[in-house]
């Protein structure tokens, strides 16, 4: 099992060294040993964004008493470090930590999307787009509407508070950056309907595709193809 015994504070960081045990007991112990020093730790960041540190420390103990692996057990740290909303947490392996420790394993089937999204005063457009979505016909400068059938509100809100469950944001501004760019993933093959409407005000009905990682780890668009 993962074993912390120490916490490097530097904003709010937590590095783990761990050690191995098979005893299911010492993930609850590293859980409660975790929220009690990043409670002391953090105890005036807590105080300024009005985290219920005690509440959160009481549901994550809860929670640690079905962790059963090491890769489980991370998770759930870093689950435990977004609650800080600081974007300076992070979890840090360890030099003895265990090979092979996957936290969020369903991730790997994941790529992005060949499209960002951005916020405008009319609501929520495309900021850019390349591959196979600028193929498709989703070009920068459209306005989205909905997002297989759900409003880009309603979406976005969504979309915010899955990703903030398990990485930290210093603000709701850095979550929503996140969720409109980096953020936009589903697992390979996956098909998003968008609903968009273009500078003439036509509709637009675009099915998208969520292609190899490789359409979306090349190259970005340059400034050109930003909304100015």
């Amino acid at each position: 099992a993962m074993r912390i015994h120490t916490l490097v504070f530097l904003g709010v960081l937590l590095g783990p060294v761990s050690g191995l045990c098979a005893q299911k007991d010492l993930y609850r112990d590293d859980i409660s040993f975790a929220t009690e020093e990043i409670g002391r730790l953090s105890a005036r960041l807590s105080s300024q964004k009005k985290i219920k540190w005690k509440k959160i420390s009481r549901d994550f103990l809860k929670r640690s008493r079905k962790t059963r692996t090491d890769s489980e057990h991370a998770r759930l740290l870093i689950e435990l470090l977004a609650q800080l909303r600081d974007g300076h947490a992070a979890l840090l392996p360890g030099s003895k930590a265990p090979k092979g420790i996957d936290a969020f394993p369903e991730m790997k089937a994941c790529t992005g999307a060949a499209f960002f999204f951005c916020r405008t005063e009319e609501g929520l457009a495309v900021r850019n787009s390349w591959g196979s979505s600028r193929a498709a016909g989703v070009l920068p400068g459209m306005q989205l509407l909905s997002v297989n059938g759900v409003k880009t509100a309603q979406w976005l809100r969504e979309g915010v508070t899955f990703l903030s469950e398990s990485r930290s944001f210093s603000t709701p501004q850095h979550a929503e950056f996140h969720a409109l760019g980096r953020g936009l993933v589903d697992h390979r093959g996956a098909r998003w309907k968008l609903v968009l409407k273009d500078a003439e005000g036509r509709r637009k009905s675009k099915t998208i595709t969520f292609k190899h990682h490789a359409e979306f780890s090349e190259s970005l668009p340059g400034a050109d193809d930003r909304i100015r």
